[in-house]
């Protein structure tokens, strides 16, 4: 299941940055510049890929050793 996600996340960090590099095909800075909807779609879709690339950290991140430590410890009756 975590293959699935992370090739689904991964996917639309490609289509993110596809679209981004097709809004400004053929442009020049100035261009892009002048051009505020074609900023506002880049944007977005550097936004896209933001969140995917957030959520990619999320499936990657390790558990923490205090984590480990608290789950040990769950089972603990209390008794000192």
């Amino acid at each position: 299941m975590i293959e699935s996600r992370l090739s689904g996340y991964l996917g639309h960090m490609r289509q993110a940055a596809t679209d981004a590099l097709g809004y400004v095909d053929g442009m020049d800075k100035p261009g892009f510049l002048a051009d505020k909807r074609t900023q506002q779609a880049v944007i977005l879709t550097l936004i896209v890929l933001g969140e995917a690339a957030a959520k990619v950290m999320c499936v990657f991140r390790p558990t923490s050793p205090s984590d480990r430590y608290r789950s040990d410890t769950k089972n603990d009756s209390g008794d000192s």
